[in-house]
């Protein structure tokens, strides 16, 4: 049997060659490599999470029952906190029915939502479409603002009723379309809770 020639010898190293490259990549230097980046993505996830929880240790160390009492205090002075669900629900309605009477614009409709939880909160929603001049808008915008239990402005739309080609004289009227949100909690809970972490 004759030899093949030396070219078509080394073609065929070269040839072997590359499948078994190809072949180790594909059934073993792949899958490690993959396994080694999820396990340094994972240790990397697993230090975030021991210095977090490190800096919360050192918080919780030098957090006085005194510091606590205080901060739910402060907590409660931002959210709708009465007994009942129903009741907070009813005290987030009137706080916004009374901004709005205070701030002199014309409501036009009032649609409250359906109350969702959020943790250990509970978040309320309405739906205001109103009318009035810049300045009474301004007034209920400032009010929102400064309002205690906080409010948010979930979503803002103003609209001008006028003409363009009105009297420069007159204040136009405006349509403002608001969404606004609060937070509820029942009361018993948080001061339970916080009785709980001041130990």
């Amino acid at each position: 049997m004759n030899e093949l020639p030396i070219f078509v010898r080394q073609g065929l190293a070269i040839g072997l060659l590359a499948v078994a490259l190809l072949f180790s990549w594909s059934f073993v230097l792949h899958p490690l490599y993959l396994a080694t980046k999820l396990s340094i993505e994972e240790l990397d996830d697993a230090r975030f999470e021991l210095q977090r929880l490190a800096i919360l240790a050192e918080d919780a160390a030098t957090t006085t029952p005194d510091t606590i009492l205080s901060e739910l205090d402060t907590l409660q002075t931002q959210l709708f906190a009465m007994r009942t669900a129903s009741d907070t629900d009813a005290h987030f309605l009137t706080a916004v029915d009374q901004l709005i009477r205070s701030s002199g614009i014309r409501l036009l409709q009032l649609k409250a939502g359906v109350p969702s939880r959020a943790g250990i909160l509970t978040r309320y929603t309405v739906d205001i479409n109103a009318a009035g001049h810049e300045s009474d808008i301004a007034r209920l915008l400032s009010g929102i603002e400064q309002h205690r239990p906080l409010l948010v402005i979930d979503h803002a739309a103003l609209l001008s009723q006028g003409s363009p080609f009105a009297d420069f004289d007159t204040a136009p009227v405006l349509s403002v379309q608001l969404r606004l949100s609060g937070f509820g909690a029942d009361i018993n809970l948080t001061e339970s809770q916080g009785r709980k972490n001041a130990r």
